[in-house]
């Protein structure tokens, strides 16, 4: 007894070492170990919550664009049979031309493109046309006052005779633009197969 007492503070001390090694150096390290992980699941979540902002934002703006892509709808040629389109829009201008006294020397369909964020299809066609150049002015103030957007797309006119008070005579030609609204391959196939079907039943009776 009096040999552990005499060895108190060695043993006491041996005691603090065995605590600090097998508790709380544990605790502190399981400590450390739960703020890293804690920390990693906050970026994570900071992260989620970014993506989520984002995805919101994205979808206030989809919306947006939705509204006013159906809006503007009504602004072009509804969808149709690209045959029916093109030769209903050809007599359209030509009958204009006719209207504004141009001689159409040539027209012709260009190959169209599908603006598929727009859900649009563009049909650009070239004319070849002259004429007197204040009719030329009328023919495209025309175009541009129809109820469907047509846009004039470029065009290269070469002028002759002109004077103080008038442009003279206009040759040239000029590619305008037509856009149907919600046009897909697959309503067309549908809408072809419907008009066979309506051909095909006629010449049966």
């Amino acid at each position: 007894m009096a040999e552990l007492q005499k060895h108190r503070l060695l043993l006491s001390l041996i005691a603090l070492l065995v605590a600090i090694k097998f508790v709380i150096v544990p605790i502190f390290s399981w400590q450390a170990t739960q703020w890293a992980d804690l920390q990693r699941l906050e970026q994570k979540q900071n992260k989620i919550s970014q993506v989520l902002q984002q995805q919101n934002s994205n979808s206030q703006v989809n919306g947006a664009l939705t509204v006013a892509l159906n809006q503007a709808k009504p602004l072009f040629f509804p969808d149709q049979l690209e045959t029916d389109f093109k030769l209903t829009q050809q007599k359209i201008l030509e009958a204009l031309l006719d209207k504004h006294d141009l001689k159409l020397q040539n027209i012709g369909w260009e190959t169209s493109t599908r603006l598929t964020d727009l859900d649009l299809v563009r049909y650009p066609i070239k004319l070849s046309l002259m004429g007197k150049g204040i009719n030329i002015i009328e023919f495209i103030t025309a175009i541009e006052s129809k109820r469907q957007y047509i846009q004039v797309h470029d065009f290269n006119l070469s002028f002759k005779g002109q004077g103080d008070k008038n442009l003279g005579r206009i040759t040239g030609s000029m590619t305008l633009h037509l856009f149907v609204a919600g046009q897909t391959a697959d309503s067309q196939v549908h809408k072809k197969n419907i008009k066979n079907n309506i051909n095909t039943a006629g010449e049966a009776a």
